[in-house]
């Protein structure tokens, strides 16, 4: 159980923290949910920031600025050292940078 010291030496309870003494079931699964996706989200986002650097240096190999193929325009940004990918069939951009 977590304790404060009250200034005596002596240590007291802090009140509302509690080890396992309320466990709330609908807490622990939530927390667990919580931390799951937090996972899988951290594990895409460095999937992502890998790609998008593989995609830049692939695009600066074969000198292209802007390539279309496939419903793809891949686009280089200058400056940011970035690169803007559109897929022709839903219309959407993603634009990242390194």
């Amino acid at each position: 159980m977590a304790r404060k010291s009250n200034g005596n030496g002596k240590q007291t309870e802090m009140p509302g923290v509690h080890d396992d003494v309320h466990k709330v079931p609908a807490v622990t699964r939530a927390a667990k949910s919580y931390l799951e996706a937090r996972t899988a989200f951290q594990e895409a986002a460095t999937a992502v920031g890998e790609r998008k650097v593989t995609l830049i240096e692939v695009m600066k190999k074969h000198e292209l600025e802007s390539y279309h193929a496939a419903g793809l325009t891949v686009q280089l940004v200058h400056g940011k050292d970035g690169v803007k990918v559109r897929a022709a069939e839903d219309g959407l951009e993603e634009e990242a940078e390194a």
